[in-house]
């Protein structure tokens, strides 16, 4: 999991079928990703299988610093984080 430069998990949840989601924020780009840190750390979001294998990965990609500061899975299997941007604070959901 992560990128060849700076990453910091800052939460983790589990989800059904013991899948674990980390978050937090990091200086690289994760595969797939072809505009990384547009404003220098972006946030993220790894999604694992119940033995630790990374299955997708997020990143936000905004302009200014964004971190993913806490996280939850709900019944739907949806992910929801909350985090700090570059002037705000915020509350996202995604898809797993």
């Amino acid at each position: 999991m992560g990128t060849s430069a700076d990453d910091m998990a800052f939460c983790i949840a589990v989800g059904a079928g013991g899948k674990i989601y980390t978050g937090g924020s990091t200086r690289g780009s994760f595969p797939g990703y072809t505009n990384p840190n547009p404003g220098g750390i972006d946030g993220f979001i790894t999604e694992m299988d119940s033995s630790g294998v990374a299955l997708k990965n997020y990143q936000s990609q905004v302009a200014g610093d964004d971190y993913i500061r806490a996280m939850a899975v709900d019944s739907a299997g949806n992910i929801i984080v909350t985090g700090q941007g570059p002037s705000k604070c915020f509350v996202a959901k995604y898809k797993s």
